[in-house]
C-alpha cells in the first residue's frame, strides 16, 4: 500500500486529495481485498491470469509448469504493488493512470503483454534464472526496449490479447 500512496503523493501533492484518492482505490476499485486476510482479490486475479496464460500462451504456461514455477510466485508482487515496485517512474505513473480508469484489468493485460514481448527469452531460461527474470527483470527490460504505450494497452477487455498472441 505504501507504494501506491507514495506515487499518489508524488503526482497529486495534496495530502487531503491523496487520502481521498486512496480511499476510492481501496473502496470503489475494491483494492483493499488484495491486502486483507486471505488475499481474496489477489487469489482471484492470479487464477484469472493463470487461465489467460494457459489459453493464450500455452508454451509459456507449460514452460513455467515444467520448471515448477507457479503463476503466483512469479507475478504476485507485480499485482500487489501495481507495478510500482522497482520499475521506472514513467511506467509506474502510466500504469496508475490506466488503473484508476480501468481497474485491475490493466494489471493482467500488462503481464500478458510482457510475456508476449519476451516469449522467446522466457522459453530459453530455466529454473531460478527464469524465476528471477519474471519477478525482477522483465518489466525494466521491456520498458527499456519498447514504448510504454506499446506495453500498456488501454482497452476495457482482453479481446486484444488474442491479437497480441498471434
Amino acid at each position: 500500500m505504501a507504494f501506491l500512496v507514495a506515487v499518489l503523493l508524488l503526482n497529486i501533492r495534496d495530502d487531503d486529495k491523496v487520502f481521498w484518492a486512496f480511499v476510492q482505490i481501496m473502496q470503489l476499485l475494491r483494492w483493499r481485498k488484495i491486502y486483507i486476510d486471505g488475499t481474496p482479490k489477489l487469489i482471484k486475479l492470479i487464477n484469472k491470469l493463470d487461465r489467460r496464460i494457459k489459453r493464450h500462451l500455452p508454451e509459456i504456461h507449460n514452460h513455467l509448469e515444467e520448471h515448477g514455477l507457479p503463476i503466483d510466485g512469479c507475478f504476485s508482487q507485480h499485482i500487489i504493488t501495481l507495478f510500482l515496485y522497482d520499475t521506472p517512474m514513467e511506467f509506474a505513473n502510466r500504469v496508475i493512470d490506466v488503473f484508476l480508469v480501468e481497474g485491475h484489468r490493466i494489471i493482467l493485460q500488462v503481464i500478458i503483454r510482457l510475456l508476449v514481448l519476451k516469449k522467446d527469452k522466457i522459453l530459453a531460461l530455466k529454473g531460478n534464472e527464469l524465476w528471477v527474470y519474471l519477478k525482477n527483470e522483465i518489466v525494466v527490460e521491456c520498458v527499456c526496449e519498447n514504448e510504454i504505450s506499446s506495453i500498456i494497452l488501454e482497452t476495457s477487455d482482453f479481446s486484444d490479447v488474442e491479437i497480441i498472441c498471434r
